[in-house]
């Protein structure tokens, strides 16, 4: 699968957004969700996913939910990860290839 990264910033969480949508129906994601896991859809702090790539990609220093619209993943390094660290760290937990994107005065761009 194809992902887009939008870094963070001082104001607003980075991004993780892939094409489609799998919104979350009565309180679960599809089984066709990219987090899909079956059981308990919040992990906890408010944040939405249970799967094992989404877990690893927590321990290693995210936080990290689903949204309920199902067509992306809200997130925070929390241990001031660079763009590129980033990138890495979905490609290594989700295996998804990623593209960075970063805004610009026009809009966001490819890195």
């Amino acid at each position: 699968m194809k992902a887009i990264y939008r870094h963070q910033s001082e104001l607003a969480h980075g991004n993780i957004l892939w094409e489609g949508l799998f919104p979350m129906r009565a309180g679960a994601f599809p089984r066709n969700h990219p987090c899909y896991a079956p059981g308990e859809v919040r992990a906890g702090d408010v944040q939405f996913g249970t799967s094992d790539a989404l877990q690893t990609f927590r321990e290693r220093g995210y936080w990290a939910s689903c949204f309920p619209e199902g067509d992306g993943i809200t997130m925070k390094a929390e241990k001031e990860q660079t763009p590129e660290q980033v990138v890495q760290d979905i490609k290594e937990c989700f295996g998804w290839e990623v593209v960075l994107q970063v805004w610009t005065k026009n809009g966001w761009k490819a890195a």
